[in-house]
């Protein structure tokens, strides 16, 4: 029997035959299959749920909880407590600017639990705590400030401010009250040599003691006041070294046009008997600190009621014309005042001479040969030296006028008498000093 299969056709049959078959088959397929398949599925779903869900729980909940044993055991999780210790109170405080304010420091507890302590004063950033500052700015700064803070009397410091203003501007202050200090910082000895040399054309200021604030002008990379004068006393000085850093100590004088060109050393201004600027003092020094003061203090109207910079009258003029000459007080209230400034003179330089006298090695009959320029008795010892001897020329001239020395002193009284009726205090040095407001007695009592 022949069984063919072709193709997918597929038979069942189901024969009893007793049959010897061999059978060969030879299957042959091939079968290639090609499927690509895109599938785009869009699905958009949008759910909207709402679900209010209202839970009222009440829970009622009982807990006894020893409090010593929680505090223990919340202590026992912390790092060890602090001490805290009373450093300071300012009361009052004035701030005047970041980092620059003053006030009454109390220090203790018992200052602070008691009011009527004053404290003490602290300072710090103010201009009267800078070292390049003028001991006329300090001292006028900082004795406003503990009339303000300490006393709590603004009326007395501006009281004061206005003494010192007057001394200031009536040339009554010493030379040493001018002086400023600066730091060359930004030149070397190197630079201050080669400055000296390029400016050693015109030999001005040569010498050890001559010359003066004028000169030919330093170049431009040693400008400054302080670092001025370092190329002037180079140049009279050629062995003198500076080094990066050092201070350098200097007065502004008068009659020179800038700042680099006013700057001189204060004892050889002392010796030749200069004069500082006092307007340029006032102006540029110390009358922009002190507005800053008391325009934290002051009402406007108060503040424009201060000194402006108008110079004020040390006392009449030592020269009288004729019709002052003819007039029966005008002469012995003007010969008093000028006796008055020559004693003051004597004073200051006794009391220079012996604070001089106890510090040098030359003993308490030796000669004087201190020339110190950073002390503070040696500008007033050369300073009472030229005031004394300026007042003693005034007083020869007022001696050679028309009336006979003898008439002058005669009358001495009674115009000393019409001088303090009227008002005229020449001598008074400045308000608030008890001391200067008894010379008319002892003037009288002569």
């Amino acid at each position: 029997m022949l069984l063919a299969l072709w193709g997918g056709n597929a038979m069942q049959c189901d024969v009893d035959v007793d049959v010897d078959v061999d059978v060969d088959v030879d299957v042959d397929v091939d079968v290639d299959v090609d499927v690509d398949v895109d599938v785009d599925v869009d699905v958009d779903v949008d759910v909207d749920v709402d679900v209010d869900v209202d839970v009222d729980v009440d829970v009622d909940v009982d807990v006894d909880v020893d409090v010593d044993v929680a505090a223990a055991l919340v202590t026992s999780g912390l790092p060890a407590p602090m001490a805290l210790q009373y450093e300071r109170v300012l009361s009052p405080f004035l701030l005047l600017h970041v980092n620059r304010y003053a006030g009454r420091a109390l220090e203790g507890e018992a200052q602070a639990e008691q009011p009527a302590e004053r404290g003490t004063l602290l300072v710090k950033g103010v201009r009267s705590m800078w070292r390049q500052s003028a001991p006329l700015v300090s001292d006028v700064l900082q004795g406003c400030l503990e009339r303000i803070l300490l006393h709590d009397d603004t009326a007395a410091a501006v009281a004061f401010a206005e003494g010192r203003i007057r001394r200031l501007l009536s040339g009554r202050e010493e030379l040493g009250a001018f002086v400023m200090t600066g730091g060359l910082w930004r030149i070397t000895g190197q630079q201050v040599a080669a400055a000296a040399a390029e400016a050693d054309g015109g030999g001005a200021g040569g010498g050890a003691g001559g010359g003066g604030a004028s000169g030919p002008p330093a170049p431009e990379d040693v400008r400054g006041p302080h670092a001025s004068l370092a190329v002037r006393l180079s140049q009279r000085d050629p062995g003198r070294r500076f080094v990066l850093g050092e201070r350098l100590a200097y007065v502004l004088l008068a009659g020179a046009r800038t700042q680099d060109e006013a700057a001189e050393d204060p004892l050889s201004a002392a010796q030749r008997g200069a004069a500082p600027a006092l307007e340029l003092y006032w102006k540029n020094k110390l009358q922009p600190p002190l507005k800053e003061l008391f325009a934290a203090v002051l009402s406007p109207a108060a503040l424009q009621a201060l000194p402006q910079g108008t110079t004020a009258s040390s006392g009449p003029a030592p020269g009288l014309c004729a019709d002052c000459i003819r007039e029966h007080d005008t002469l012995p209230v003007t010969y008093l005042a000028q006796l008055w400034d020559d004693n003051a003179a004597q004073r200051v330089l006794s009391a220079a001479l012996t604070a001089c006298a106890a510090c040098h090695s030359g003993g308490a009959a030796g000669r004087l040969l201190c020339e110190n320029g950073e002390c503070a008795a040696t500008f007033a010892r050369l300073g009472a030296v030229r005031r004394l001897a300026a007042a003693g020329e005034r007083l020869e001239r007022m001696a050679a006028c028309e009336q006979p020395t003898a008439a002058v002193m005669g009358a001495a009284a009674m115009g000393v008498a019409a001088g303090v009726a009227a008002g005229v205090a020449a001598g008074v040095a400045e308000a608030g000093e008890e001391e200067e407001r008894r010379w008319p007695v002892r003037a009288l009592q002569w």
